[in-house]
């Protein structure tokens, strides 16, 4: 992302070019975007936090706080968001060999 000046969903959507796959948990998505919004650097030029850090720094202090169900349900969350966007890619995939499956059948109808 910082290489190439590159927004996450632009460098999600090149990583997933090579491996369709790939599926960051929420949390690390969470994380890419703030480094995306501080523009690759997480301090003004007077050495304070930038403002999208202060918080994303504060809501894991406050998670870490509220102690180990409270990270242990947030971690079950971002796995359940992970194993659906996993799902909803798999049934892409399906349907689409599916399709292919259809047109190449449609085809050799043709030729027979």
């Amino acid at each position: 992302m910082r290489k190439f000046s590159m927004p996450y969903v632009d460098a999600l959507a090149l990583a997933r070019e090579s491996r369709f796959i790939i599926s960051p948990n929420s949390g690390f998505e969470r994380q890419l975007q703030v480094w995306d919004d501080c523009k690759y650097n997480l301090s003004l030029p007077s050495g304070t936090e930038k403002a999208s850090y202060k918080l994303w720094r504060s809501e894991m202090d406050a998670l870490i706080r509220r102690g180990e169900g409270a990270v242990a349900g947030a971690r079950a969350s971002s796995m359940a968001s992970m194993a659906a966007s996993f799902g909803r890619r798999r049934l892409e995939m399906i349907e689409k060999r599916t399709q292919k499956k259809a047109e190449q059948e449609d085809s050799n109808d043709g030729i027979e």
